[in-house]
């Protein structure tokens, strides 16, 4: 049974920083840390770039700057300072003060990763907030027992939900699974333009059933002690392969859930890696940090000057060679360590733990698990750990398998409207297209699109509307907390309910 074990005894607990970083540490400029703190943050900080590279928010910012842009260049600033000095606390205590603001102004339409980053960005600034009401320095703060256990328990909330969303009859449909959807594209980007896993229904029931089994064992096998270095290494080569789809990039999920895959891998990990590249460690590490950071540095100023002609696709090419060359990097080196660890001498393998020595800080995993309960309670479906997972909790429509959806806080989700025609482009995707969305996201949709004609169905009631300015519901604009707690993806009208790839106009 001890082998299952996720924590272990207290006067245990400071092993795994047995390799401090033996460079002093005054005030909030340096931390004497572990190296795999130090992996840890240089890897946060790549994904956040290939995050603010993805998501535009640095397009055009030198052009027409925007209030996202302005916080994305500040956050690309220090996130490139913490790829060349992941000791340093100052900066990055910075970008997690910056990071929740970022998520204000992108949500509702945002991604499920950032907000992975904004949780575990704020278990840091409450830890180093913490830590200076007690009278210590932050600088002394231990990552190992308070940072590092927050960050894997908010994993293992959102790997887990994101999974189990999966187990749904639309996920599991080839024809229509997201499964096969993203399988097809991202052999598309590689060239295997022959591939089509969604138009075999032999193939396309073994890659649906492929993934789920994948994302399962990856949960099952991080929280066995003697099999955590395997489930690193399945979980880096399946998001390595995601990760290849240049038409849907996610490099930035994938580069996300690497940062955090580090922190369940043990210290003798790091140590092997620094005693194999012996006195080239430390060029190594400087050299892929620093040519990293170069790359995407120019990448993000590409994006922010707006170049076009001959270089206008030369930032996408640049971050996906990045994103590619790591990838195969770090799956090479776990794999390596996993088939070498015996004969290196490591015959018992490390506990860890999601329990973190300040307590309170268990208030931001509980924070996540919350978040993972709002599409079954009726709250939300954006942002939820459901992305990408064909997953439907809206009355009369569900397909979830698992998880029930018999309780529901709010009925907003069941105000669902039916868009027959309009003359505002994006609302009429609905009903080309036959999907429903809530009035709450009618209602955030046309109160910043004034002047459309809109013909629609709520529930019994056909309402034919000459211009949405004029409608008083309509019209009426949706407050900032609102539109963001009751965000609702569109629903699909028939079944099996439809991968949604992208967000649709009125998310």
């Amino acid at each position: 049974m001890r082998e299952h074990e996720m924590g272990f005894p207290e006067e245990r607990m400071g092993r795994v920083d047995a390799d401090p970083d033996p460079r002093s540490a005054s005030g909030l400029r340096r931390t004497p840390v572990s190296a795999r703190w130090r992996w840890f943050v240089a890897l946060w900080a790549l994904s956040l770039l290939f995050h603010l590279a993805n998501a535009g928010l640095t397009t055009r910012m030198f052009v027409s700057p925007t209030s996202a842009s302005w916080w994305g260049g500040g956050i690309a600033a220090f996130a490139l300072l913490l790829m060349v000095r992941p000791d340093r606390l100052l900066p990055l205590v910075l970008v997690s003060l910056a990071v929740p603001v970022l998520a204000w102004l992108e949500s509702p339409v945002m991604g499920n990763h950032w907000l992975v980053v904004t949780f575990v960005s704020l278990g840091i600034v409450g830890a180093t907030v913490h830590s200076a009401v007690r009278g210590r320095s932050p600088a002394l703060l231990d990552t190992t027992r308070v940072l590092e256990p927050v960050a894997r328990g908010v994993f293992f909330v959102f790997y887990s939900f994101t999974t189990l969303s999966k187990v749904n009859r639309g996920f599991l449909d080839p024809i229509v699974s997201c499964g096969t959807y993203f399988t097809d594209e991202t052999a598309r980007s590689i060239g295997l333009d022959f591939v089509n896993t969604a138009g075999s229904p032999f193939w396309g029931r073994v890659v649906v059933i492929a993934v789920i089994v994948v994302e399962l064992s990856v949960v099952a096998l991080l929280i066995i002690r003697r099999t955590r270095v395997l489930g690193v290494f399945v979980a880096v080569g399946f998001h390595g392969i995601i990760g290849l789809d240049g038409l849907h990039s996610f490099a930035d999920f994938s580069s996300l859930v690497y940062a955090l895959l580090l922190l369940f891998l043990p210290a003798e990990f790091f140590t092997a890696v620094s005693a194999r590249l012996g006195r080239l460690e430390r060029i190594t590490s400087r050299a892929v940090r620093y040519a990293c950071a170069t790359a995407m540095g120019v990448v993000l100023v590409m994006r922010g000057s707006s170049l076009s002609g001959g270089w206008a696709g030369f930032p996408a090419d640049a971050r996906d060679t990045v994103w590619r060359v790591f990838s195969l990097g770090l799956a090479t080196v776990v794999g390596w360590y996993m088939v070498s660890r015996r004969r290196m001498g490591v015959d018992r393998d490390e506990s860890i733990t999601v329990i973190p020595a300040t307590r309170w800080l268990l208030a931001v995993v509980l924070l996540a698990f919350l978040n993972g309960l709002t599409p079954y309670v009726g709250v939300k479906t954006t942002y939820s750990w459901n992305m990408y997972s064909n997953l439907v909790t809206a009355p009369g429509y569900e397909n979830g398998l698992l998880i029930p959806t018999a309780w529901r806080w709010t009925d907003r989700q069941g105000d669902l409207v039916t868009v027959l025609s309009s003359s505002d482009p994006g609302l009429n995707v609905y009903a080309e297209q036959r999907y429903l969305l809530t009035f709450t996201a009618l209602r955030a949709y046309t109160s910043t699109h004034p002047d459309a004609r809109l013909v629609y169905a709520r529930g019994r009631t056909i309402s034919e509307i000459p211009s949405t300015r004029v409608d008083p519901e309509l019209s009426r604009p949706v407050g900032g907390w609102e539109k963001r707690l009751f965000a609702y993806r569109a629903v699909d009208s028939g079944a099996p309910a439809r991968c949604q790839p992208y967000f649709m106009p009125a998310a």
